[in-house]
């Protein structure tokens, strides 16, 4: 739902239902349907790698999906061409650098990563398979990987609903017999 909020019902092999997310920018819920239980807590990066191992914050996570650059624009810098559809960019912060390899074609990013000190990957995000949603393209199928957690994860998405009336609500209730997690405290 824009850039505000975002729910995911989450499968593993042969379509079983391994749990449900929901985050907005005060909080998220991890509901595992293995374990009967939901974690909940604040979106921010520290958070979210506690529970899925993962080096990212909410608001980098929809920019991810949403194919775009997690710093401002002005502050990435041209490295060279790959190809005739492809560049290389380079935002540099004070502890690490942002690589991106933007797809002309599609008006979005298709390779993410981040290097620390002496040229260490920690962060490696492929986006593949796009598909036009409204005016915009998609990555359908993105690979995470977290070499410095030895962490990976993979979204297959296969159903994306953007900024439209929702039938239930978008944030869903914590069943009463699942154990609550708080992830803050």
């Amino acid at each position: 739902a824009g850039v505000d909020s975002i729910q995911m019902n989450l499968t593993g092999p042969f379509g079983i239902a391994i749990g449900k997310f929901y985050a907005n920018k005060q909080e998220f819920q991890f509901y595992n349907i293995f374990e009967n239980s939901t974690y909940i807590g604040k979106p921010d990066a520290q958070s979210l790698k506690r529970i899925l191992n993962m080096d990212i914050s909410f608001d980098d996570f929809i920019r991810i999906i949403r194919g775009e650059v997690l710093f401002p624009i002005d502050s990435y810098k041209f490295i060279k061409k790959l190809n005739d559809d492809n560049s290389l960019w380079l935002s540099k912060q004070d502890n690490f650098g942002d690589f991106v390899i933007a797809e002309q074609k599609y008006s979005s990013i298709s390779t993410y990563q981040r290097k620390i000190k002496d040229d260490v990957l920690v962060a490696d995000i492929q986006l593949r398979n796009f598909n036009k949603y409204d005016e915009f393209y998609l990555a359908n199928d993105i690979n995470c990987s977290f070499p410095s957690n030895n962490s990976s994860i993979k979204l297959e998405i296969s159903e994306l609903k953007i900024n439209q009336k929702f039938d239930a609500p978008f944030k869903f209730p914590i069943a009463k017999s699942s154990t609550v997690i708080k992830i803050d405290e």
